[in-house]
């Protein structure tokens, strides 16, 4: 079996994210400032993005960088049960005033937790 490339880690990664959530390689594309044709390159493991982008794409999945460039990333290898990929879906398609209201409660419930742990 040949050893996978990075392109193809990358490839393989980005595109499972997608299926997952639902979202076409234009749709993240525009949000992430790049072409459609780039991103397609990218999905077809023929370019592999710089880092900024790469940071970019993990914002906007709301994973972590190595999530895209690890060959088996905790996103997108079935870690995640159903019910958490309900929940990543529908934030991916809130209004950016409801994202803002999910990170502070979010925020919030750190804090608690860390304050009882402690």
């Amino acid at each position: 079996m040949a050893i996978p490339t990075q392109n193809s880690i990358f490839s393989n990664n980005l595109n499972n994210l997608l299926n997952e959530r639902r979202k076409t390689q234009k749709e993240v594309a525009d949000a992430i400032g790049v072409s459609p044709q780039t991103f397609n390159t990218w999905c077809q493991g023929i370019a592999l993005p710089r880092m900024g982008k790469i940071q970019k794409l993990a914002d906007y999945f709301h994973v972590k960088k190595s999530d895209l460039i690890d060959p088996t990333p905790a996103a997108t290898d079935g870690i995640l049960s159903e019910e958490a990929l309900i929940v990543a879906r529908a934030y991916d398609d809130a209004d950016s005033v409801d994202k803002e209201m999910v990170r502070r409660i979010l925020k919030i419930e750190e804090k608690e937790t860390a304050a009882s742990a402690g």
